[in-house]
């Protein structure tokens, strides 16, 4: 069992996420579950919760012992199984589908979630991978990201732009300029930092100091319209983006092909050897 302490501007709620072997006793998974709730007491929590358990309930096509038993304790316990219908499983493997993932909520929380859905994306599991989403709203603001500066950066610059950040860093931090060369001022915004009482601002005039250089060197970017998503690390390339978008292509095609077992079969093998 881990669990997670999450804070959301003013907001605090618990993520808790257990798993339990099918042959253990389901018994004990509630006593774990029940020493969460009573360190979370009066505190929002969401549980993710791989039981082995199945149920009708949380949208399984069968219901077993152990389903009906996780029934009748989250519903004892005033929670809530917040799992929506879906036409993919929460689990998949070679003998079977099933879903035996469950995420439970407690009142506190349980307006806030929206948007629960079992994604089609493809991931190094037999479990998929599940999303929702947590709205929090304090005094009608709506949490929003900051914007993102992109500039266009030409190699001939590069002189010149290093050159007008030492002079901004100089000046903004007040350090003396070497004739010879830009020696220190690398070091000493550093050396400052560590006996700084407030590094949120001294950051923030690093960042201003950055930022207003980028602006006077370069020119903006247009932001691009293509999608981006998956594309958070340096390292996803556009290979990997088409890799991914053909496997999750076949997965789809097979999980939709259910009234010809031949070419079910087919297209799963097909779909496991991509």
């Amino acid at each position: 069992m881990v669990i997670l302490e999450i804070k959301m501007r003013q907001e605090t709620f618990y993520g808790a996420s257990s798993y339990m072997e099918y042959n253990d006793a389901i018994e004990n998974s509630f006593k774990k579950i029940e020493r969460v709730l009573e360190f979370t007491k009066g505190v929002k929590i969401i549980m993710a919760i791989d039981r082995n358990s199945r149920s009708t309930t949380w949208h399984d096509v069968t219901t077993n012992v152990r389903g009906r038993l996780l029934e009748e304790f989250v519903e004892s316990n005033h929670l809530h199984i917040i799992n929506e219908e879906s036409p993919r499983t929460t689990f998949h493997s070679s003998k079977g589908q099933s879903n035996i993932d469950i995420t439970i909520t407690d009142n506190k929380i349980l307006a806030a979630i929206e948007n629960w859905e079992i994604s089609e994306e493809e991931c190094a599991s037999d479990h998929n991978i599940i999303t929702f989403h947590i709205k929090i709203e304090k005094d009608g603001e709506k949490i929003t990201n900051p914007p993102v500066f992109m500039f266009i950066v030409k190699e001939q610059q590069r002189s010149a732009f290093h050159e007008k950040i030492y002079s901004t860093i100089s000046k903004e931090f007040q350090i003396e300029r070497r004739r010879e060369g830009h020696e220190g001022i690398d070091d000493e915004p550093s050396r400052r930092s560590k006996g700084e009482l407030d590094i949120r601002q001294f950051t923030a005039k690093l960042e201003d100091a950055i930022q207003t250089t980028c602006r006077e060197m370069y020119r903006f970017k247009e932001k691009s319209k293509s999608k981006t998503k998956g594309r958070s690390v340096h390292w996803w390339i556009d290979e990997l983006q088409v890799m991914r978008e053909r496997t999750n292509a076949l997965r789809r095609r097979y999980q939709r092909t259910t009234t010809n077992e031949t070419l079910r079969e087919s297209r799963k093998k097909q779909y496991n050897k991509e």
